[in-house]
């Protein structure tokens, strides 16, 4: 295991807060039309806005002199996937508001999923042809790249994972779900009954999970999170020598450094994240996340609950930061919970990582 640490140490940049069976159509030769290269500045605005829906609109000038052309490209899958993609953008469309109120059973979270977006992309390469040429490739580009942003350990085979059992275990017990661990112990996990259940699977599969969480951080590229790599792995060999108490402690307090550098500046964002009341709804600033962003920080969330020391409260039995820091108990230092915060900032280093990665889509 490679544990030297990074000389060099900076912050990472705060994010934006912000094959199929399907029958392909040959692609249409279209002649670029002197028109259609005089709306080329408008198209690339859109594209860089990435407000797709808005590009129809700017196609309309010239849209049914390509119309017979555009008809033949998507009959195929407006005949065969009609209903697939309903959903699908459903799902994309009711992201922001997704917190509390997907009451559904659609399987977000498998293989029919990811090559659903794979047909969509390839739907709008289609469309997109003949303006290929007049637009920067970069743009055109972002919506496929950004498909890989999926985490790879729920899009492995075998999986059928729905967004309310994601929701249940995001919220409800505070375990991550993002990059680690694999599907099948995501699934065993989202099949238990409660979150005592779920935190003896978490011990039951606990050697899987380091390995999992080893694999997942040696292939981080920033040099941000190579840096806070090395204090997870450093914990991780406490862990594996039977020092839970330790790593525990370590974790936790690199979990702290990343969430804090992650916001940066945004101190209320990052106060309403770490700071979960007794009986709290979800805070607005994660309700307005997209869905990725929600699906990394909602966890997180639930793992700050207020814990009061100085008033003689006891240490909750669940992992909590805050009792890690203020009320060292056995209660709040034990095995399951450890692994948990070593899933809790596993999850978010490879996160920011990506959010590095991708940042100049």
């Amino acid at each position: 295991m490679n544990n030297e640490p990074i000389e060099k140490n900076r912050k990472p940049a705060v994010s934006d807060k912000s094959k199929t069976d399907v029958t392909r159509s040959e692609l249409a030769k279209v002649h670029i039309s002197p028109e259609l290269l005089r709306t080329s500045n408008r198209i690339s605005e859109i594209f860089y806005a990435r407000q797709i829906p808005a590009l129809q609109e700017a196609l309309k000038p010239f849209q049914g002199q390509y119309a017979t052309h555009f008809e033949k490209i998507l009959k195929p899958f407006r005949e065969q996937n009609a209903a697939r993609c309903r959903e699908l953008f459903k799902v994309i469309q009711e992201q922001n508001r997704f917190i509390d109120s997907i009451h559904f059973e659609f399987p977000v979270f498998n293989n029919e999923f990811s090559a659903g977006l794979e047909v969509i992309g390839e739907v709008i390469d289609s469309l997109l042809e003949p303006v290929y040429k007049i637009i920067f490739p970069e743009t055109l580009e972002s919506f496929k790249e950004r498909t890989k942003k999926l985490p790879e350990n729920l899009m492995e085979p075998g999986g059928n994972v729905t967004l309310e059992q994601v929701l249940e275990v995001n919220k409800g017990d505070g375990i991550p779900l993002y990059a680690v661990p694999r599907m099948s112990t995501v699934l065993e996990l989202v099949e238990a009954d409660n979150g005592t259940n779920r935190r003896e699977v978490l011990v039951k599969y606990q050697e899987s999970i380091f390995e999992d969480c080893k694999t997942v951080l040696n292939k981080v590229s920033s040099e941000y999170a190579q840096e806070m790599r090395f204090f997870i792995l450093a914990g991780l060999d406490a862990l594996e020598s039977g020092h839970a108490e330790a790593a525990q402690a370590l974790f936790t307090n690199t979990l702290d450094t990343v969430h804090q550098n992650f916001w940066g500046q945004d101190i209320n964002s990052r106060r309403a994240v770490a700071n979960r009341s007794r009986d709290s709804v979800v805070p607005e600033v994660i309700v307005k996340m997209n869905f990725w962003d929600a699906f990394v920080f909602t966890p997180i969330w639930n793992s700050h609950m207020k814990f009061f020391g100085h008033a003689g409260e006891e240490p909750p039995a669940e992992y909590s930061r805050h009792a890690s820091v203020h009320g060292v108990s056995h209660r709040q230092y034990k095995l399951e919970n450890c692994i948990q915060a070593l899933m809790l900032v596993t999850s978010l280093l490879i996160y920011v990582d990506n959010i590095e990665q991708f940042s100049d889509l």
